[in-house]
């Protein structure tokens, strides 16, 4: 047991012996609450980093790195490494709030908002 990570809704992701999840809880609404991305020690559940900018998110893993998708749309691609937070890249892909992890299939991610709307973006040759 430990309280290093508390996920609201999502799942972490387990990558070479680190995980990643979100931590906090959106219960009191958009950038309200504490909520942060965050990196663990999987065996001894140590810290390894804590990243407050991109708030309540919702993640995967894709091709080792971490793609992220946060509340306020933003989709976020992410170093997966306890060295620290690394952000290779940020857009703005959808309105509205998501609270849901970002899908990724045939080269593309696919976002839903809170309203159903669902984008596709193309990360072919990215």
């Amino acid at each position: 047991e430990q309280e290093g990570l508390s996920s609201h809704w999502h799942t972490s992701v387990l990558l070479k012996g680190f995980l990643y999840g979100p931590n906090g809880n959106n219960s009191e609404g958009a950038g309200r609450s504490p909520t942060s991305l965050r990196c663990l020690d999987w065996k001894t559940g140590e810290i390894k980093w804590s990243e407050p900018k991109l708030g309540f998110n919702g993640l995967i893993s894709v091709g080792g790195k971490l793609l992220v998708l946060t509340e306020m749309g933003d989709l976020v691609l992410v170093e997966a490494s306890p060295d620290g937070y690394k952000e290779l890249g940020l857009a703005h892909i959808i309105e509205g709030r998501t609270f849901t992890a970002p899908v990724f299939a045939g080269g593309k991610v696919y976002a839903r908002n809170t309203k159903g709307d669902v984008v596709s973006v193309d990360m072919r040759g990215k």
